[in-house]
């Protein structure tokens, strides 16, 4: 009787799954890069770390236009860590910052648009699996790994076929820091997604075509950036018969409260355990590698100088 691994192993093998990556790969990745808010520090990666780098970027360029007390007021909602207290922070960042044009785009480059890679470890992982990959992070670490462009979510046409395999592109579902009408941050933004309707539609295709194993995303419904859309698979895909898989630290599996069909699965008892983890799920594929999309044309051989041994093995040559 098989249990989750192997089904999860099942379905890498046989390409039905898709990786869906979180802030955590990307604060792993670029640990050392932190906002300083007094004493403490936030991985600037994480949305609360984007959110008081916000702060400070407002309370440097729009100083004039900040109501006394702007600042720490703002501070206080993001601390206080759900998602609403977020969103309404990131709706004050972006009307101080007159997104999505001005300064908004600056303060983009200097943020999210400015990490970089220091542990390439788990991004590396990830694309040993071969899979779809999608993202709600806002930064273009996993292209620098994968050498595949950025596809966010109001690019209607070039979304599906990356989710049919015809076509490559990391799928950013929260939007793409150098397209900042794509950033999913405050109110305004997040109705724009909620009301569009190829959006939902991409969310539910994932869900419902592919086995999705969620990388990064550690707390769960708890997750501020992500929990909502939890709580809506588990709700819209109750009956399925496929499940989902949600990785995370040995200790915290038992606290991590999901239904059907998204089901927790331990990676080992140290962060420094996903990239190994992740590494022996990749499939074991015999014969070449797969070309990749758009090189099914003829195949030229390359003019080596002509070697007796190699008469009547073109293939092997080429």
């Amino acid at each position: 009787m098989s249990g989750p691994l192997d089904e999860l192993r099942s379905a890498i093998e046989k390409r039905q799954a898709l990786v869906l990556v979180g802030a955590g790969v990307s604060i792993g990745a670029t640990r050392g890069q932190v906002v300083q808010v007094g004493k403490k520090t936030f991985p600037l990666a994480s949305w609360t770390g984007l959110l008081h780098h916000g702060v400070t970027y407002c309370a440097k360029w729009v100083k004039a236009e900040l109501p006394r007390g702007w600042a720490k007021a703002v501070r206080a909602e993001i601390n206080v860590g759900d998602c609403g207290s977020l969103i309404g922070a990131g709706t004050k960042i972006e009307e101080k910052l007159k997104a999505p044009e001005g300064r908004y785009i600056t303060w983009l480059q200097s943020s999210v648009g400015a990490l970089e890679i220091v542990d390439d470890s788990v991004l590396a992982a990830i694309a040993t699996l071969e899979l779809p990959i999608a993202t709600t992070n806002y930064d273009r670490l996993l292209e620098t790994i994968t050498r595949q462009p950025a596809v966010n979510w109001t690019q209607r046409h070039k979304v599906q076929p990356i989710l049919r395999g015809d076509a490559k592109g990391i799928i950013h579902l929260h939007g793409d820091w150098d397209d900042p009408r794509s950033i999913v941050l405050g109110h305004r933004s997040y109705a724009a997604i909620e009301r569009d309707p190829h959006a939902q539609a991409i969310l539910r295709e994932i869900f419902a075509s592919r086995t999705v194993l969620l990388v990064g995303f550690g707390g769960g419904l708890s997750d501020p950036n992500f929990g909502p859309l939890l709580k809506w698979v588990v709700e819209a895909f109750a009956s399925s018969t496929y499940p989902h898989f949600l990785l995370c630290l040995e200790k915290d599996r038992k606290s991590i409260k999901l239904d059907y069909p998204i089901q927790p699965l331990d990676y080992g008892k140290t962060h420094a355990d996903l990239a190994p983890f992740l590494r022996s799920l990749a499939p074991s594929r015999k014969g070449p590698p797969p070309e990749p999309p758009g090189t099914n044309g003829p195949r030229f051989l390359i003019n080596f100088p002509r070697n007796p041994g190699f008469l009547g093995r073109e293939d092997e040559l080429t």
